[in-house]
């Protein structure tokens, strides 16, 4: 991977989900499954702000972190998102079924921004999406509608991540792999 950093960023594309399974003392994560058509993500950081005031100035200054609220806009959601995440079933003659019952699954988030000098893949490792609106109107044109998905990206349980991005100097083979699974093998082993 070349060490020349992004200028600019600009770019959507290769968001994937992956389903994640809690033991109750490890998080183990699914094949990562495509979304075609990704049109627009916004990661609102949420956390709170304390602050300290002593000498009639603030004295000290402390941030916590909740993770991202998050929304993601596609041109649809493929019929897996809604069975694998959203927990709806599929009755023998293939119609699909939202119930009061369905419990919706944590999962991970991987995607990749384009940039002037080298794309940058991301991952959010523990988001509990909410359901998508259900949304149509009369057309007399062929202008596509997209989904919207709104999502909480909040620590993962046991190593308190949140989210990863690959930098310039990220192996070009960690890259290559990245849809390929979860990436988990260096966390909690950060260098300054």
């Amino acid at each position: 991977m070349s060490e020349t950093a992004n200028k600019v960023e600009f770019g959507l594309k290769n968001v994937h989900y992956a389903v994640i399974t809690d033991t109750g003392t490890e998080v183990t994560y699914g094949t990562p499954v495509r979304i075609k058509g990704a049109v627009s993500m916004t990661a609102a950081p949420n956390g709170t702000v304390e602050e300290f005031e002593a000498d009639d100035m603030v004295f000290y200054r402390s941030q916590g972190s909740n993770g991202y609220d998050l929304d993601f806009t596609f041109a649809l959601l493929p019929d897996s998102f809604y069975q694998e995440v959203l927990g709806e079933t599929v009755d023998m003659s293939n119609v699909r079924f939202e119930n009061d019952a369905d419990v919706v699954k944590n999962i991970a988030i991987l995607g990749e921004i384009n940039g002037d000098a080298h794309k940058r893949p991301f991952l959010f490792y523990n988001v509990t999406p909410q359901r998508p609106a259900f949304d149509a109107q009369t057309s007399r044109t062929r202008s596509p509608k997209t989904v919207s998905i709104k999502a909480a990206a909040v620590p993962h349980p046991y190593t308190g991540h949140i989210k990863a991005v690959a930098t310039a100097s990220t192996p070009q083979s960690l890259i290559s792999g990245w849809y390929t699974e979860v990436y988990t093998k260096n966390v909690g082993s950060e260098t300054v």
